[in-house]
């Protein structure tokens, strides 16, 4: 896992808001580790935040546009999705995780044919569309060449581990902890991570722009305790939390770990990534209008 300081993106908030709570949506996944444990650790009733838990990125989100949060945590193509549909009404603070091969194939432990990509043609694939895996998918099958050979099943996570330990499917591209979660059970074995030059697949934090231009004082406060949280990830109290939320066995939680990249990066260095991943979900119809970038930030 990587650690970094993000002091220098925190002189650039610097005012001050109101005492009340902040409430904050994030997810049970291990993406989501550093959010996780500040919720866990933040018991006192007088904190400033109040911690709103889902089970998926367009819950967080939903949670977001509603006003129920003011900041939410999601995925690259959830924010994606924020930014484009309501231009000018959220920004993207940036990126609390991340991890450019957290996006594994994994292909049936039965089938010992399958050694690289090319061996994919005239399989059956399962991958959720519309999400960073989706896009990863496209570009590394145009870079391999793989063209239309390749049957693609449209299964939410869940679903294709039960169809990949089912024989139903060849092979499944998903992101961690779901590879993960197939090799422990012996569904599957990787074949090969979605390694694409420039992608990253941001875990990004979003709020809501008329608030956040009032609160960057609380803004600066929170990522100040996030770097903190940063340097206690690994602590055996604090997997053990994780351990809790997640649903996980510490061998799957440790191997997932491992696979992100714990570090905050402004939303301003996120823009070329997610413009890329925009463009190429766009030819598949999931998006309409390109998100107002010059709204998307916070000044």
């Amino acid at each position: 896992m990587k650690f970094v300081c993000i002091i220098g993106f925190l002189a650039l908030l610097i005012s001050c808001g109101d005492t009340d709570k902040i409430v904050i949506a994030y997810q049970d996944r291990i993406g989501d580790a550093p959010f996780i444990l500040m919720a866990e650790q933040d018991r006192n009733e007088n904190s400033p935040y109040h911690w709103m838990r889902f089970s998926s990125g367009p819950e967080s989100a939903e949670a977001l546009i509603t006003g129920s949060a003011r900041m939410a945590s999601m995925g690259d193509t959830a924010a994606l999705q924020v930014l484009s549909r309501y231009p000018g009404k959220f920004v993207l603070i940036g990126s609390h995780a991340s991890g450019k091969n957290r996006h594994r194939i994994v292909v049936s432990s039965e089938d010992d044919s399958l050694h690289g990509l090319s061996d994919l043609e005239g399989k059956i694939v399962a991958l959720k569309k519309g999400t960073s895996t989706h896009g990863g998918y496209i570009l590394m099958s145009r870079r391999e060449g793989l063209g239309d050979n390749v049957e693609i099943l449209d299964l939410k996570p869940s679903l294709q581990l039960n169809a990949l330990s089912s024989g139903e499917v060849d092979a499944i591209i998903a992101s961690e902890p779901t590879p993960s979660i197939a090799v422990q059970k012996g569904y599957g074995r990787v074949l090969a991570p979605v390694d694409l030059q420039g992608l990253t697949f941001p875990i990004t934090l979003l709020a809501e722009k008329a608030w956040a231009l009032e609160h960057k004082r609380e803004i600066k406060d929170f990522l100040i305790k996030l770097e903190e949280i940063y340097r206690h990830l690994d602590e055996n109290g604090n997997l053990k939390k994780l351990l809790d939320v997640t649903g996980l066995d510490p061998v799957t939680l440790k191997e997932s770990m491992q696979m992100h990249s714990y570090e905050f990066i402004p939303g301003k260095a996120l823009q070329e990534e997610l413009s890329c991943l925009f463009a190429v979900l766009s030819e598949t119809g999931y998006y309409r209008n390109p998100p107002d970038w010059d709204s998307s930030f916070l000044p």
